[in-house]
């Protein structure tokens, strides 16, 4: 799990901003899954957790009232990881933008915003870089309160991880599996 959080840091970094974006996205859903007597996840669960975590990190960014709510990160999610879009159906926004950095725009200062709230393009414009180091910020917290749990250590022994140095004697070379 800290492999992959760390590669969703890199990938900002490195300006690669579809790969983080799609990768915090599953955060919630691993997570969930995690810590779930059965080790699966649904949309309920997916957002519970942002509700407990990103919520709970990030108040006055997320949650009921607020933007970008559990039911909006569900929705996108959905749309961007299986239609390859950016709206979804049973959004309240035409469509959810994530800005790059740096803007020269003079808008990459801000976490979400909605333009157009009055009209059909109603749209909802995130940070890409502080969404995902919300993700991450509030995975860290999540794997602390729970990488000791009976639950967690029974669904590790699942979870996809990076073998460095392979997984002898099948293999001597760098896997994912």
């Amino acid at each position: 799990m800290k492999d992959f959080l760390t590669q969703i840091k890199i990938g900002l970094e490195q300006n690669l901003y579809f790969l983080s974006l799609f990768a915090a996205l599953t955060i919630p859903d691993i997570c969930s899954a995690m810590e779930s007597e059965d080790g699966l996840t649904t949309g309920n669960k997916y957002k519970n957790w942002f509700d407990k975590y990103m919520v709970k990190n990030e108040p006055e960014k997320y949650g009921t009232g607020k933007n970008f709510t559990s039911d909006d990160c569900w929705n996108f999610r959905c749309a961007i990881l299986h239609q390859g879009r950016s709206n979804h159906e049973k959004s309240d926004y035409k469509r959810i933008l994530f800005i790059e950095p740096p803007n020269l725009h003079g808008i990459g200062s801000i976490h979400a915003c909605i333009v157009g709230a009055y009209t059909e393009e109603k749209s909802l414009l995130i940070n890409v870089e502080k969404f995902c180091f919300d993700i991450i910020k509030s995975a860290n917290e999540w794997m602390r309160e729970n990488e000791n749990s009976d639950i967690y250590k029974k669904n590790y022994q699942n979870l996809i991880k990076r073998y460095p140095k392979g997984i002898k004697p099948v293999l001597g070379c760098s896997v994912i599996g």
